[in-house]
Formats: structure tokens, C-alpha cells, sequence
């Protein structure tokens, strides 16, 4: 699970350098196209299964390492970017936000709608919050202290597109 995850995370974040929004004209910031050489895959991976290798002709290797892998979603600016603008907290705006990298703890298990599966997320900073040690400022995308705020009509459409097609 660990080498999948791994690889995922390898993935997102080639896919991030080669689009990251950068400054425009006006302080405007804009995102380059992906480009034509990088699929575009996510914001769920789905591991592939043994009808995949057949339809490929590969030899196939049955092990439970390989039957076990779960799905995982990634919660991104890659994907998200809209989640990535306010503070959870203060709901600063994008200006006080600075991205602080992958959860530092790894995937986090979560209870799928037909399976169990995993999601790994982004954190960011708010320097606003910063100036208030009792409260915490660093944020990341799959804790609850991240979601307390958002109601479920927030939650991203483009998740639900992608859950389980």
C-alpha cells in the first residue's frame, strides 16, 4: 500500500510543479495547461485489479499485497483548488495562506460507500492564525478541523463524479 500511495503522491505532485499558478498581470494568478505529455488522472486512484491484466496479456502475480490495495483520494490544489483559498479558521483569503506540503502522518483510512479506502491530503499554513498560539494555523485537508466550517454543499462535485465511476 505504502509503494502505491508512494507513487500517487510522486504523480500529484509532477502534475503540481508543471501547473502551479504563478503571478499574472494585476497580482492575478494564473495556472499553465497540463500539458499534453502528462495524463490526467485523479483525484481517486483506483488500484488496478486482475480483469486489468488480463485485458493487457500480462502475466499476473496473485499475491495479497497486491489484492489488498485500496483506493485513495487525494485532497489537492491539483484538484481542489477552490478548498485551498480561505482559512478553515479565520477564513483568511489566499494572500495569508502558504502551502506546507503532504500530511506529515500519511493516508488516513476512511469508510467508502461499497469499500474501505484511504485519502491523503494537503496542508497549508494561515498566518493569521499564526498570531495565535493557543489555536493551531497549520491545516491539513483531511483532518475535521479542516472540514468544521464547510457545510456539505461545499463539498467539491467533482468528488462525488469521480467516487465511483
Amino acid at each position: 500500500q505504502l509503494m502505491w500511495v508512494s507513487e500517487i503522491v510522486e504523480y500529484v505532485s509532477h502534475v503540481w510543479d508543471a501547473t502551479k499558478p504563478s503571478g499574472g498581470r494585476n497580482g492575478h494568478k494564473t495556472s499553465p495547461a497540463l500539458p499534453s505529455t502528462i495524463l490526467s488522472l485523479g483525484p481517486k486512484f483506483i488500484p488496478p485489479n486482475y480483469h486489468d491484466h488480463y485485458r493487457r496479456r500480462s502475466a499476473v502475480n496473485i499475491t495479497p499485497r497486491t489484492a489488498n490495495l485500496k483506493a485513495v483520494t487525494i485532497i489537492h490544489p491539483v484538484f481542489f483548488p477552490e478548498l485551498f483559498n480561505n482559512c478553515p479558521r479565520c477564513n483568511a483569503g489566499a494572500e495569508d495562506l502558504r502551502s506546507n506540503g503532504w500530511t506529515g502522518q500519511g493516508p488516513r483510512e476512511v469508510h467508502g460507500l461499497f469499500r474501505e479506502e484511504m485519502a491523503l491530503g494537503w496542508q497549508i499554513k494561515c498566518m493569521k492564525c499564526k498570531d495565535q498560539p493557543e489555536k493551531g494555523y497549520c491545516f491539513a485537508s483531511t483532518s475535521a478541523e479542516f472540514w468544521e466550517h464547510k457545510e456539505h454543499w461545499e463539498v467539491p462535485r467533482m468528488y462525488f463524479l469521480y467516487c465511483y465511476l
